[in-house]
């Protein structure tokens, strides 16, 4: 994630590696047209193999084959997502609710209190 010549916080490139991490290829980089462009969150790495990633706009993008394409999806959780020791925690529909995903795929809403 960076700053592309007309956004910021861009997508510039996902990277992936097969063989924990002794070699890495690119398998997406920023195209006119191409989406997702502006990135408001981390990605989230799904126990499926999957990537999530947040967009403007409430968008969100899911890959199944390593990140070279993304297709739309409904959004399971919005604004910012943070990997924890336990799992994923996100923003839901509103600012005060939480959501969290054990395996960034699943989604539940976080009962806090």
């Amino acid at each position: 994630i960076g700053a592309l010549p007309s956004e910021s916080n861009g997508l510039l490139a996902v990277y992936r590696s097969t063989d924990v991490g002794r070699t890495w290829e690119q398998t997406w980089h920023p195209q006119t047209g191409k989406a997702p462009r502006r990135v408001i969150s981390s990605t989230v790495v799904g126990a499926d193999g999957s990537l999530t990633i947040n967009a403007q706009d409430d968008k969100q993008y899911r890959s199944s084959d390593g990140g070279r394409t993304f297709t739309k999806v409904p959004a399971k959780y919005r604004g910012y997502a943070q990997w924890t020791r336990t799992g994923y925690i996100a923003t839901g529909d509103g600012n005060s609710e939480l959501m969290a995903s054990e395996d960034g795929v699943h989604w539940r809403k976080l009962e806090v209190g």
